[in-house]
């Protein structure tokens, strides 16, 4: 559809990018078999990160308004536990500033922007 001219515009949980797998593994104990590569990534023009907080999502899950309810059951005991939901948190935040550092030089070049810093926020659910 790229090579069409046609935009794209789609989602992903972090669990699903590829070179995230073992670490989602690590945490969760659920291997996650469907992947897509980081290449895909490298290619969009724009990442926006959609961010809720583990307690809102595992209320939408219990709500059914994330998954249905028969699957959000798969590993749902282990795998949306709050203390995975904020390591994943985490590692969301992690991929989207890994995007915005590599997107910084090539906006820097343009002229785009006149100087660059850096921000550092942290964030706690306690």
């Amino acid at each position: 559809m790229l090579d069409a001219g046609i935009d794209v515009y789609t989602t992903l949980n972090v669990q699903h990018v590829a070179s995230r797998s073992d670490t989602v593994r690590q945490i969760s104990g659920v291997s996650v078999h469907e992947t897509v590569p980081d290449s895909v990534l490298d290619l969009a023009d724009e990442i926006a990160l959609v961010d809720l907080t583990p307690e809102q999502l595992r209320l939408r899950l219990a709500e059914g308004k994330s998954l249905p309810r028969r699957k959000s059951g798969l590993g749902g005991e282990n795998f949306f536990r709050e203390s995975n939901l904020t390591a994943l948190r985490e590692m969301a935040l992690r991929l989207v500033a890994e995007h915005v550092d590599r997107d910084l030089p090539r906006h820097h070049v343009r002229g785009k922007i006149v100087g660059r810093g850096r921000v550092a926020i942290g964030c706690s659910s306690r």
